[in-house]
């Protein structure tokens, strides 16, 4: 008889960043700061440039908190983020 496993200790998600999709592997309870990371260096965004864009959930108004854990911040397994520079608020 199989033997039930715990859940994959890695999930994936998809990071967009200027129209171009990549995957990233994850755990849930992982800062949500190391998938920036990971996100930024996979785009090649230069460390002076990386203080100007911010990851934010499916809704893409949502912005992950880097100080959560991905499962804190929102972050659900097979979603697609967004990686794009804030967006002015209207005024």
């Amino acid at each position: 008889m199989a033997q039930e496993t715990e859940a994959p200790s890695k999930l994936k998600v998809d990071v967009i960043y200027n129209a171009v999709s990549r995957p990233f592997d994850y755990r849930p309870h992982e800062r949500a700061r190391a998938l920036f990371e990971q996100a930024t260096n996979e785009f090649q965004i230069p460390p002076a440039e990386r203080e100007n864009v911010r990851l934010y959930l499916p809704d893409d108004t949502t912005e992950v908190d880097l100080g959560l854990s991905l499962e804190q911040a929102g972050v659900k397994p097979d979603s697609t983020l967004t990686l794009r520079s804030p967006r002015p608020s209207g005024g």
